[in-house]
């Protein structure tokens, strides 16, 4: 018979403080935390003041282009108008004068 061997030592047999949780320990990860969270915070209204301001720029182009619209509706208008009263003035002429055939 041989001499008896213990089995290899691996990984899992070696001792860690892995589950061994104190009080002391869970404030500091409380500590760590709430400083995450804080600077999360600040990071989303950061991001919020940035959208709002995308926003704001939009609204002002936005703005100005239905300025732009409705000046060149005026324009057409006036000049439909105008166009609208010469052509009751020629048909007016034309009714005036009776029928002319030129050969």
């Amino acid at each position: 018979m041989g001499i008896p061997t213990k089995p290899r030592l691996g990984m899992a047999d070696i001792k860690t403080m892995g589950g061994r949780v104190n009080q002391q320990h869970l404030s500091y990860q409380s500590y760590f935390k709430l400083g995450a969270l804080e600077i999360q915070k600040m990071r989303k209204q950061k991001e919020r003041e940035a959208a709002i301001s995308r926003i704001e720029h939009i609204d002002k182009c936005l703005d100005q282009i239905n300025n732009e619209l409705n000046e060149l509706r005026n324009q057409l208008s006036n000049e439909t108008d105008m166009l609208q009263k010469k052509d009751s003035k020629i048909s007016q002429l034309s009714l005036s004068n009776g029928l002319q055939i030129k050969y």
